[in-house]
């Protein structure tokens, strides 16, 4: 069975002709303090859920938040091109981390199996079990994360027998914005 390479340091699958480095982990461990799980907390003023750090956690790089989902092969694992350049043209001194790694404000998390209610509705049930393959779709699944760096819009029209033709509009996300949209 073929398994997609996926970076180690940005959890971002490496697609079609990029090339794909193999990072070994005593450079990553060279760069472990940028990496770190106190790093993040440190930087971005939070203590993350220990199930967030379970899940960013690969085995003989404790500490540090990277993807477990990355190929190892011969001792090396698999990163992008562009964590791969940022890794190799700093110095142990820099601390400079990739702009997309995991641990520069992406340590997101999975969805949660439990949702807490915060209204007082029903004192006997706190807490609503999720059926993650049934109960929440899509845009509920996009509205319950705290971070979305990032959004889109692509817009299109076409029909039979005529070509398909859009555009695609890329966006920073502003929460603030978003929420007032949505109430």
């Amino acid at each position: 069975m073929h398994r997609m390479h996926v970076c180690l340091i940005c959890d971002c699958f490496i697609i079609g002709k990029e090339k794909t480095h193999w990072i070994r982990a005593s450079t990553v461990q060279t760069h472990g303090k940028g990496l770190s799980v106190l790093s993040y907390e440190h930087f971005q003023n939070v203590t993350l859920h220990p199930n967030v750090v379970r899940e960013n956690e690969v085995t003989g790089l404790e500490g540090l938040l990277l993807s477990r989902r990355a190929t190892q092969v011969r001792g090396g694992y698999s990163c992008c091109v562009s964590c791969y350049n940022s890794l190799r043209n700093t110095t142990r001194k820099d601390e400079i981390i990739p702009k997309f790694a995991i641990a520069n404000g992406f340590a997101i998390g999975s969805f949660p199996s439990q949702i807490k209610r915060t209204s007082c509705d029903d004192e006997h049930n706190p807490c609503r079990t999720i059926d993650e393959d049934i109960d929440p779709n899509e845009s509920i699944r996009a509205l319950v994360p705290p971070i979305r760096p990032y959004g889109y819009v692509f817009a299109y029209t076409g029909g039979s027998h005529q070509s398909i033709r859009g555009h695609y509009q890329f966006y920073e996300m502003d929460q603030a914005k978003l929420g007032g949209a949505v109430n």
